[in-house]
């Protein structure tokens, strides 16, 4: 197995360890929800005229999830990994 392989396999199993974590613990969920709710609220209370503020909390509410897809990404890695290459026969 090659170096980077072998660190796409040892990223991945870690982004697996966490995301059996934070499915049984549900904590850091429960609070990336409440953020995002509260962002959400933030966003339909602006007035139309608003447009940069807007542009702001969606920024926000968009950055608020990027850890949990580069974490899920890095999963996919690991089962892309775990997959044997299959011949022509």
């Amino acid at each position: 197995m090659t170096e980077l392989l072998q660190e796409q396999v040892d990223r991945g199993n870690d982004a697996d360890l966490f995301l059996r974590f934070i499915d049984e613990h549900k904590y850091f969920l429960n609070i990336l929800k409440e953020i995002e709710e509260e962002l959400a609220n933030e966003v339909l209370e602006l007035k139309p005229e608003s447009k940069e503020q807007f542009t702001i909390l969606q920024a926000k509410r968009m950055a608020l999830l990027e850890p949990l897809k580069r974490i899920q990404g890095d999963k996919m890695l690991l089962n892309m990994s775990k997959e044997q290459p299959k011949g022509i026969l």
